[in-house]
């Protein structure tokens, strides 16, 4: 999901791919708003053990405290499994801008707000705990300058989330040439205690009979 050069109709193309329990995960882009802003995810199940045995219909997704019917918009996802042997969760990474409520009419869905990459979990895909910032980022016409990368950074034991800064298209032009990426660490123990906290907010979710139901 890296791009040095891109506009932003090419990005809401943009399509993370994971595999889970079994299942491969398809999420992208989902415009929830006719008239504009109301950007959010979708996901699509695939029927079978591998890619080819079709997918399911795509389904919003529903994350903890984010209600996609307000001003805020979420650009983009990037999910990957949850790293330090907690296989049973996906971890997500979310280009978040919370707009603003006020202005959000005017703007036709495009205001600016509290803007971050947001860090969640998630047993089954589709329900996720609520976003943590681990990164602050511009808003920008309800997109944020700043994106998620596809992909955990492994490096022994230490396990890096990459963060392309100044998206060429999205942030502003003399902003392109220093267009990069930086890195997050990941660290055991403050993520295994989250992992636990988003298991028992999710509740059903992470039952493992809802995960075999789906």
């Amino acid at each position: 999901m890296f791009s040095t050069r891109s506009t932003p109709n090419e990005l809401l193309q943009k399509l993370s791919l994971v595999h889970h329990r079994q299942r491969w995960y398809l999420y992208t882009r989902a415009n929830t708003k006719a008239k504009g802003g109301g950007r959010f995810v979708q996901v699509a199940v695939s029927m079978g053990a591998t890619p080819g045995s079709g997918f399911g219909p795509f389904a919003l997704l529903s994350i903890r405290g984010y209600n996609p019917a307000h001003a805020g918009n979420i650009y983009l996802a990037a999910v990957n499994p949850c790293p330090f042997g907690i296989d049973d969760m996906l971890l997500g990474l979310f280009a978040t801008n919370l707009g603003n409520a006020s202005r959000d009419a005017e703007l036709r869905g495009n205001s600016d707000g509290v803007s971050f990459i947001g860090l969640a979990l998630s047993c089954d895909g589709t329900e996720w705990s609520s976003l943590i910032p681990i990164a602050g980022t511009t808003g920008r016409d309800g997109r944020t300058q700043d994106h998620p990368v596809d992909g955990l950074l492994h490096e022994g034991s230490m396990v890096s989330v990459l963060i392309h800064r100044d998206v060429y298209g999205i942030a502003p032009r003399e902003a392109w040439p220093m267009s990069r990426l930086v890195r997050r660490a990941l660290h055991r123990q403050p993520l295994t205690r989250l992992a636990a906290s988003a298991r028992k907010a999710l509740g059903a979710s992470c039952s493992s009979h809802a995960i075999a139901a789906r």
